[in-house]
């Protein structure tokens, strides 16, 4: 598990895409998984975190249809 010191949508994307299944935490954010390249949501109730999953899964998109 990886531990960002700070919140940073394109370097979490980055990390979640290269390693496909795992965990990360922000400091300060909370604990996250990550499942076949996605932030899992299932499991989140607070909207600040999930708005944090939403923004990394963009991301993660993003990067799929520049490649």
């Amino acid at each position: 598990m990886r531990v960002f010191p700070e919140y940073s949508p394109v370097r979490i994307a980055r990390y979640v895409k290269c390693f496909f299944r795992g965990s990360f935490a922000i400091k300060g954010k909370g604990e996250f998984s990550f499942d076949f390249g996605k932030v899992i949501v299932d499991q989140i109730d607070d909207r600040v975190r999930l708005r944090i999953c939403n923004e990394v899964n963009r991301e993660i998109l993003g990067m799929a249809r520049v490649m």
